[in-house]
């Protein structure tokens, strides 16, 4: 169910072919990963048990804020925003928090007691932050970042050179958001014929969580996929 932390692994041609050889290589040498890997993992496994930690791994205050911020964005910006020919078909809602944040702090509690560590802290947070932006990797997490890395409200067009989308896409998206609660938007006169531009923000609850979160997009990559002349065609957006 969507309750449950989603993770979406992308490949690049590269990688992907290199997957291939490398299962090629398994058959001809009729080894498998599960073989090769059973004595080193199982050595580790083995000791983490017999050296138990001596107190429950702590969570500091400052964590469960941060937690508790991460929490709300991944809930909201992974929700589920069902169309039919482009009309929406139900209310959208996003989940509720409670069962992400408390997957993220026993992931962090289980990173922490892995690295020998007696509390998270924020090399382990690193790692919860970006397990919870993966879960909710697409077109949503892009066009959300691409909002909060600007300090003023951006235009359409804007987010689609940062998110690397096409306009349509990007309209869409925030369309979307807009139903979430996660963006809204201003009117400009740009001076030009037609209907006023849209400026994008966040929401002023949706600012305070990301701030709460401490959110670093630095560890996220928007390029687009190998041989992709996408990069090349957004600069004419």
């Amino acid at each position: 169910g969507e309750r449950f932390i989603k993770f979406h692994m992308t490949n690049k041609q590269g990688a992907t072919l290199a997957q291939v050889q490398s299962a090629i290589k398994n058959t001809i040498n009729q080894t498998t990963p599960e073989t090769t890997l059973r004595e080193p993992v199982s050595a580790f496994i083995d000791y983490k048990l017999a050296h138990p930690p001596e107190a429950p791994i702590v969570v500091p205050d400052w964590i469960e804020q941060q937690v508790a911020g991460l929490g709300q964005i991944v809930a909201s910006v992974r929700a589920v925003v069902l169309r039919k020919h482009g009309e929406l078909t139900v209310r959208p809602e996003m989940e509720v928090a409670t069962r992400i944040s408390k997957q993220l702090i026993k992931l962090g509690q289980a990173v922490a007691f892995t690295l020998d560590k007696t509390e998270i802290d924020e090399e382990v947070y690193a790692i919860i932050q970006r397990v919870g932006l993966d879960t909710c990797y697409g077109w949503h997490r892009d066009a959300v970042v691409a909002v909060a890395n600007s300090d003023l409200p951006i235009l359409t067009e804007e987010i689609c050179r940062k998110a690397l989308m096409p306009r349509s896409t990007a309209f869409r998206c925030m369309e979307d958001l807009l139903e979430l609660g996660v963006v809204t938007f201003d009117l400009a006169d740009t001076g030009k014929k037609g209907k006023p531009a849209h400026l994008w923000r966040l929401t002023d609850f949706t600012r305070e969580v990301w701030d709460l979160a401490k959110i670093d997009t630095s560890t996220i990559s928007q390029e687009p996929p190998a041989g992709s002349n996408f990069k090349k065609r957004a600069k004419h957006l």
